[in-house]
């Protein structure tokens, strides 16, 4: 087996990853593991590399830890799919690190011994176009939020203060936006939304549960889509959607959409912003795809899939 760790040297907002890379040679020469470190230059850097090496490397069990953020993540997913010797993880060394919150006892995938006597389990990735994601697409309000905090991110400000000025930012401008949905060629959904939510994963901004009904190896994506409401609305929910209660309340609230699907388009009527798993593309006409069982992945001792919530939802 070889060990490859590709590490994103900015991610967490911190250069200094001398630390990281001092623990990984100590653990591997103690076990003589084979293994080699790549870090990363540039975006999407993460891509190309693990692309070039698994074109070259068919014949080679490797496992690959992904140490930054979702984005680092999804980067090096990308590079990998469709190469079945392939094993991969997330190793968190970034400022969001949603997808594993998909486990119990996700702190396990910062411990290095634990990451490497994990075990394996096949999971889906969603594909938009060229485009994969392993977690969460979405598009409107917290989309707007994660773009603004990335914004201010890039500035002095630390991270938590980004996200609060992000939300501030996408609060007190004009939101909603007329969008055309449809799951699965069959249901269509026209509506002035707030804000869709499109996962594989449960988890993302920071920890909202928004698909608190999904899973990561069903072969379905779950679509949570919120009609606008007004901002006292807004203040009022907002709480039930990061604790992934949203779903649950008695009566159901009649502004929430939530769906099962393996395909679903969006039509906004222009150009829009989709963040996906944290990074941003731009494009007039989503189609987002299911591809089941894509990717081999590493899950730490003493991880598993979280519990689903109960809903009072019609789906």
């Amino acid at each position: 087996m070889k060990y490859l760790f590709v590490i994103n040297p900015i991610a967490g907002g911190t250069k200094n990853k001398d630390p990281l890379i001092e623990k990984i040679k100590e653990v591997c020469e103690k076990s003589n593991f084979d293994y080699d470190i790549y870090v990363t230059k540039e975006h999407k850097d993460a891509t190309n590399f693990v692309k070039n090496y698994c074109e070259n490397n068919k014949d080679v069990e490797t496992r690959i830890y992904s140490c930054g953020g979702d984005g680092t993540f999804n980067e090096v997913v990308t590079g990998c799919i469709g190469y079945p010797n392939i094993q991969v993880s997330p190793f968190p060394a970034g400022s969001g690190n949603d997808f594993i919150k998909m486990f119990t006892n996700y702190a396990n995938f910062s411990d290095l011994e634990k990451q490497l006597n994990g075990t394996v389990k096949k999971i889906d990735v969603m594909r938009l176009g060229d485009t994969y994601a392993v977690n969460v697409f979405n598009i409107g309000f917290d989309a707007t939020v994660a773009y603004k905090m990335n914004s201010f991110r890039d500035s002095i400000l630390p991270t938590k203060t980004g996200y609060i000025l992000g939300i501030l930012t996408a609060f007190f401008k004009s939101y909603g936006h007329n969008y055309r949905v449809t799951i699965d060629d069959e249901k269509t959904l026209e509506s002035n939304l707030l804000l869709c939510a499109m996962g594989n994963g449960g988890f993302y901004g920071g920890g909202f549960r928004a698909l608190p009904l999904s899973r990561i190896d069903d072969g379905i994506i779950d679509v949570c889509a919120v009609e606008k409401i007004s901002r006292l609305q807004f203040v009022k929910i907002i709480g039930k959607y990061k604790s992934g209660e949203h779903v649950s309340v008695e009566p159901p609230y009649n502004f929430i959409h939530y769906y099962k699907c393996r395909k679903i388009t969006i039509d906004p009527g222009e150009t829009i912003k989709v963040c996906l798993d944290g990074e941003f593309i731009e494009t007039d006409k989503i189609e987002i795809e299911v591809v089941p069982q894509a990717i081999n992945l590493i899950v730490p001792e003493g991880c598993e899939p979280i519990e689903l919530k109960q809903t009072n939802l019609k789906i």
